[in-house]
């Protein structure tokens, strides 16, 4: 019978324990917001996500709606919140599969509004915030007034506000600018009396570094789980092994 050996992958689980101790050790009190994106940057969603429920993590994250119904349909329970903007039906759709939702803009804002009225449901909300990677959220300026909306909206709950760093492994000064940026918001909402359940912002490369962080806030360790470091750091763990063989 007709055997392929190689080439192979082999997913360490121990590995990855390893890792999401090692975090832990470092920051004992925080949640986690694991990113299992893009097939869990290649090491397969679905056996890292059962991994992560039975080791305890808090919460998935993923950037496409397709992404997060794979899990649900594979039995993956805990809560899931999407890095990607979703509109029309995928609202629907993501609100059904319960997916959370994140947004940065207004109009976006309403209709998810408008689903989560049809079927007379609340519906938790992200609010991404741009601070300096400039590629998602909305503007610093702007915030407060998306965050009183969904604050005062009937159908609406702003589960979390988070922003992401750009160059937290290479540029220390720019991301203490981002935390600052960003615990001013914080300041500015606490003053207007809207209370986000969590925050996070500290990426692998936050995580890594050395930057003032504040326990309460959940954290995002990306690609460090998988055993990757931008730093010189010795103790991670790689979780993937590929394994080929030599013909000539």
């Amino acid at each position: 019978m007709y055997n392929e050996k190689y080439p192979k992958v082999i997913i360490d689980l121990n590995a990855f324990r390893h890792n999401i101790n090692y975090i832990k050790q470092k920051f004992k009190n925080s949640k986690i917001i694991l990113p299992i994106k893009a097939n869990a940057y290649g090491h397969g969603d679905i056996i890292i996500s059962k991994e992560a429920e039975k080791i305890g993590i808090e919460y998935l994250a993923i950037a496409r709606l397709s992404e997060g119904i794979k899990l649900r349909e594979n039995g993956i329970k805990i809560p899931i919140i999407n890095f990607g903007i979703e509109f029309d039906n995928n609202i629907l759709y993501a609100i059904q599969y319960n997916i959370e939702l994140s947004t940065g803009m207004l109009d976006n804002i309403k209709e998810i509004e408008e689903y989560a009225k049809r079927i007379n449901k609340i519906v938790p909300i992200h609010l991404k915030v741009n601070t300096g990677m400039n590629r998602l959220g909305v503007n610093l300026e702007d915030a407060l007034n998306l965050a009183k909306y969904i604050n005062n909206s009937k159908y609406l709950k702003l589960k979390s506000v988070y922003t992401h760093f750009a160059r937290s492994d290479d540029d220390i000064e720019f991301t203490k600018e981002q935390i600052t940026k960003f615990n001013n918001l914080k300041n500015q909402l606490n003053q207007n009396k809207i209370f986000a359940e969590f925050y996070h912002l500290f990426n692998s490369g936050a995580i890594l570094g050395d930057y003032e962080f504040n326990p309460e806030d959940y954290i995002r360790p990306g690609i460090m789980v998988y055993g990757y470091s931008p730093f010189k750091e010795s103790n991670l763990k790689p979780v993937m092994t590929f394994v080929s063989k030599v013909i000539h």
